[in-house]
């Protein structure tokens, strides 16, 4: 049996802003982020704060509602042409655990998309730095598409708190 290391993304990877903000501001740019659905986001988000902090924070996707996945995609090819600022240190960890031949895990409350994206660089990156084959896995937020439209809701449970380490 192989050991894992297991690591998140946002403000731990890399700096912040978090790559949703970044998306989100994209939309935003693009004009495809509308009032309503900020409103629809922000008031989900108060309403579950209370309860719940971080699920709140992590789960409510509200604000996606509407938004076409060719729009997130848009957003990916972006990504793609320009380089993640990976914190050096978490390099180095990840670096070492490739090393010792451990599979990496990368577990966020991000979108799969957006964190696919980091695999891909992170694997870039790695195969810079080290001769040893890197096993990079990802566990993040799925969301639902009806319509052909993103529904603003997760296909499945959010990947924070409880869920992180039941996902794990």
């Amino acid at each position: 049996m192989k050991a894992a290391a297991f690591f998140d993304i946002d403000g731990t990877l890399l700096p912040p802003p978090s790559l949703e903000s970044q998306f989100r501001r994209f939309l935003r740019w693009r004009g495809e982020l509308r009032a309503r659905q900020q409103w629809r986001w922000l008031g989900r988000f108060l309403t579950d704060v209370w309860r719940d902090p971080l699920l709140a924070t992590h789960g409510n996707k509200l604000v996606y509602a509407g938004v076409r996945p060719s729009t997130l995609q848009a957003w990916l090819s972006f990504l793609r042409r320009h380089p993640l600022p990976f914190h050096s240190q978490g390099l180095d960890r990840l670096a070492w655990h490739v090393e010792q031949d451990h599979i990496l895990v990368l577990v966020s409350g991000t979108l799969r998309p957006l964190a696919e994206v980091v695999a891909e660089q992170l694997c870039a990156r790695l195969s810079a730095l080290t001769d040893a084959s890197i096993q990079l896995e990802v566990l993040a937020a799925e969301l639902e598409v009806k319509g052909g439209r993103f529904s603003g809701r997760l296909s499945g449970r959010p990947i924070c708190g409880a869920e992180k380490a039941a996902a794990i």
